[in-house]
Formats: structure tokens, C-alpha cells, sequence
């Protein structure tokens, strides 16, 4: 079973593939060349508008960063690749959030090395902090913290901002790390960051009202 979202117009040369996923017993391999014929026919009567309207003549996979399409056919078929989008998320009050989404993180602790996990973890961003209390599994408070001026017992630190990008998965704390000297967690710490905010991919499609 082929799942696909493609766009019904051009505006360009490229026609515009928004979401695609096969069957869990598919071989994404086995499949490749099919769908892109499939894609390149479809493309071929896909109606173009605009004055910049072009002779079809590519497949724009917009899916995000990491597509299993794309390990197939990296080395096989010519592909121009482009840096993804990325939101400039800022959220007003942290610990409300976090709260808000705590059963998300409960599940991915859950699932993750940590099951069952108690304890604490204090971050650091250098003006203010935040604690974060678990038991048994369970995110049982999200509370503003403050460093102390000496003897600073925090496990983790994020200059203002930076921990978001971490929050919203949009890199790990490893990537964080090796490019700000200021970002960093010990080693109990990145394990239970690694299981509650796990770089993923996320693609934000907007939502039209007529």
C-alpha cells in the first residue's frame, strides 16, 4: 500500500511530493523504481498555473530531512538536495509548557533505557534555570530554578533559548554540545535528556480556512 500527498498544481518545474509512506511489509528498495514512475506520470498531467509556470521536469520530495526514499536512492539517480526549513520557536513560560506536555515525555521515558526513572535533573541558562522532578516514571514537577553564585550543582547547562531547539527535537544534545561550548549535560543528565527530548524529524503544514 503506497500512502502519498502530492500537491494537485505546479507553480514550477517540480512537481511536489508532501508526505509518502509504503506499507510496513513493503520494501522500500524493491519499490523505488516503480514509484518514481508512478510519480514522474503523475507529475506529467499534474495542471501548471502561474506565470512561472515550466515544462515539467522533476520530483521535489518535500518529507522532511530523513526519508528511508532517500537512502535508496542517494547513490542510484541524480538528486539535488536543499537544507530544510526550520521554525524560530520561542515559548513564554517553559515549565507550563513542559507540563502541559509531561505525558509525552512519561511515554518516551517509558519506552527508552530509563524506564521507571527517579530523580532530578537542574538546568542551568546562565540567568535562570529550571528543575525537573521525576518518580517512578512520573514527571511530578516543573518548577523555575535559580543557580546559586557558588557551588552550582546543576547538572545540565543551555545559553537562553538553546534549550528549546532541544525541547522541540530539532537537534540532539550531542549536536548542541559540539557547537556551543556552553551547552552541556553530565553524564546522568544526558541520558534522561536523550530519552525525554530525542531529535526527530517534524514537518508543520498550516492549516487553511475558506
Amino acid at each position: 500500500m503506497i500512502l502519498p500527498y502530492l500537491a494537485a498544481k505546479r507553480w514550477g518545474s517540480d512537481m511536489v511530493v508532501f508526505a509518502l509512506q509504503l506499507d510496513d511489509k513493503v520494501n522500500w528498495q524493491a519499490a523505488a523504481s516503480c514509484l518514481l514512475r508512478a510519480l514522474r506520470a503523475y507529475g506529467q498531467q499534474v495542471p501548471a498555473i502561474g506565470e512561472a509556470a515550466k515544462p515539467f521536469s522533476g520530483i521535489f520530495f518535500n518529507v522532511g530531512r530523513s526519508h528511508p526514499l532517500f537512502d535508496v536512492l542517494r547513490d542510484t539517480v541524480p538528486m539535488r538536495e536543499e537544507s530544510p526549513y526550520a521554525w524560530y520557536v520561542r515559548v513564554p513560560d517553559i515549565p507550563a509548557f513542559l507540563r502541559h506536555v509531561a505525558p509525552v515525555l512519561e511515554t518516551r521515558l517509558a519506552r527508552s533505557i530509563m524506564p521507571g526513572y527517579t530523580g532530578e535533573v537542574k538546568i542551568d541558562f546562565y540567568r535562570y534555570g529550571l528543575r525537573l522532578q521525576f518518580s517512578e516514571g512520573k514527571l511530578v514537577m516543573v518548577e523555575p530554578w535559580q543557580a546559586p553564585l557558588y557551588g552550582n550543582d546543576a547538572n545540565a547547562g543551555f545559553p537562553p533559548h538553546v534549550f528549546l531547539q532541544l525541547v522541540f527535537g530539532y537537534r540532539s544534545l550531542d549536536e548542541l554540545s559540539a557547537s556551543l561550548p556552553d551547552a552541556w549535560a553530565g553524564p546522568a543528565a544526558t541520558v534522561l535528556l536523550n530519552a525525554v527530548f530525542p531529535k526527530q524529524p517534524s514537518v508543520v503544514y498550516p492549516l487553511c480556512t475558506l
